[in-house]
């Protein structure tokens, strides 16, 4: 997927500035004791049945490959509300079909280095064949039975004419570019973002301040506008 590239410009003789990369320290959690398969069915289709959809509420992404071994071990999708599902003691589950950890490996992009927490996804998935999309009751529901990752949150946005909703699987992937070295690194940004939240997350990323950071679209390695703090979208600033 192609990047957006921005130019960071900083006014001279700013100072040197830290930049704390910190560690990560992980520590072991155990599982939660998660309810029967057939308990686990009910609580997801309820709370999918329940979901509502609005511009900004968060979603998330799931490997249809993890979710696909879920729905066998619960049975999920196998009976409609129309029938008559089966009484909890006659449904049999070995417990060696009990997924694992939540596992999204094989829908991120091996060595995604987006700053913070953010997972570049593949090229080119789609819904239902590579990942299939829930709320985010649904998802926490998913996340305190079997933990795992990465996690990977969408928003969903209202686009076209007739501001259609739908959930936002690519956001703009923005390349930074420091003009002071050279160096380079990437954001992630919803399209409806404005440029007040990119100048803020530039300046969170290179500890600086306001009046110290110019941000200019950078195209074919020649300055082409300046990206004034603003409450104006990245959409229609065309990034």
């Amino acid at each position: 997927m192609d990047k957006k590239s921005l130019e960071i410009l900083t006014i001279p003789n700013s100072g040197d500035m830290l930049i704390d990369n910190g560690s990560l320290i992980a520590a072991a959690a155990a599982i939660a004791i998660s309810p029967s398969p057939h308990q686990q069915k009910q609580i997801i289709r309820d709370l999918t049945n329940n979901s509502i959809s609005k511009p900004g509420n968060l979603f998330f992404l799931i490997s249809n490959r993890w979710f696909t071994r879920w729905k066998k071990y619960t049975g999920f999708g196998a009976y409609t509300d129309d029938e008559v599902l089966p009484e909890p003691h006659l449904i049999i589950s070995d417990a060696a079909d009990r997924p694992g950890p939540i596992d999204n490996s094989n829908i991120v992009a091996t060595g995604s280095n987006s700053e913070g927490e953010d997972f570049q996804l593949l090229d080119n998935l789609e819904e239902e064949r590579d990942y299939v999309v829930v709320s985010q009751d649904v998802w926490e529901k998913l996340f305190e039975w079997y933990k795992g990752g990465p996690v990977l949150p969408s928003k969903m946005i209202s686009v076209g004419v007739g501001q259609e909703l739908v959930v936002e699987v690519y956001p703009l992937f923005l390349k930074l570019i420091d003009a002071r070295d050279g160096s380079e690194s990437t954001i992630r940004l919803s399209k409806k973002a404005s440029l007040h939240e990119l100048h803020k997350r530039v300046r969170s990323l290179k500890r600086t301040d306001t009046r110290k950071v110019r941000i200019w679209d950078y195209f074919n390695k020649r300055k082409q506008t300046l990206l004034e703090d603003s409450t104006k979208t990245l959409e229609k600033s065309d990034l």
